[in-house]
């Protein structure tokens, strides 16, 4: 009798480990969460913009009205729609799947609904600027 009440405590615990550990999964999986180290706007994202973008997107010649320069990059990707595709914001904090930009970056923005060439024209971003930029929005985004 002994034995039955201790095999039974123990699938208990096991059985709950488990429920725990694929609810944990499930919520890594299916959230936006990010595992990645915090991402600065200022100090990692915005580097690679003046470097990659800037050159095709400056005040002079903004190409979908869309500036990149050190004063204004963040307040004209972030929470703002897109000029070419108003339905999308050009960065949607925590979505880069609903982020035109980041559409644009991968080329997927045809599929979306948009035109144009994947960004940057001619040169496309390294798989370390991608990740940059990606897990930058899916953090929110932030003005840091």
């Amino acid at each position: 009798m002994l034995n039955q009440f201790f095999t039974l405590k123990v699938n208990d615990q096991l059985c709950s480990a488990m429920i725990s550990g694929a609810l944990i999964l499930a919520c890594l999986l299916f959230s936006k969460i990010s595992l990645a180290e915090p991402v600065s706007f200022k100090g990692q994202v915005l580097p690679v913009l003046m470097d990659r973008c800037s050159v095709c997107h400056m005040r002079e010649d903004s190409h979908g009205y869309l500036v990149i320069d050190e004063e204004y990059a963040y307040i004209a990707l972030v929470n703002v729609p897109s000029f070419t595709l108003p339905k999308m914001k050009r960065v949607e904090p925590g979505d880069p799947q609903q982020s035109y930009f980041w559409l644009k970056i991968t080329g997927e923005h045809l599929d979306a609904g948009g035109q144009g060439w994947a960004m940057p024209y001619m040169t496309k971003l390294n798989k370390k600027e991608k990740k940059l930029i990606y897990d930058w929005i899916v953090q929110g985004a932030k003005d840091n």
